[in-house]
């Protein structure tokens, strides 16, 4: 009974390490290329499709589930993995959808 917990400590530690890494990626490069830090308070003056953004649109986020997702294998975490993990996807997906891309359209029309 209960959630399947699957404990794999090496891929956990290597998509968690993904993870995080994408997220540096990406941060460093918004700063250098779009002259800003990923908070939607202050958001970046310019567009950029550099680095990691030449790969995926939203890729804070998608490192952010990858590392959720990655501590819940290496921890052998059943709840992180089957229940905080989507729901952080979710929550990722929600705000990208309910306000960045619509912000985005605004500031960088074309």
């Amino acid at each position: 009974a209960g959630l399947p917990r699957l404990h794999w400590p090496a891929t956990g530690a290597a998509l968690a390490a993904a993870g995080i890494g994408l997220i540096l990626w990406a941060t460093a490069t918004l700063r250098l290329q779009a002259g800003g830090w990923p908070m939607n308070a202050f958001p970046p003056p310019r567009f950029t499709t550099a680095g990691p953004y030449a790969i995926v649109r939203d890729p804070i986020y998608l490192g952010f589930v990858a590392a959720c997702g990655g501590a819940s294998l290496g921890f052998g975490s059943a709840a992180g993995l089957w229940i905080v993990t989507p729901l952080a996807a979710l929550a990722c997906a929600a705000l990208v959808f309910g306000y960045e891309r619509h912000d985005l359209k605004r500031r960088f029309p074309g």
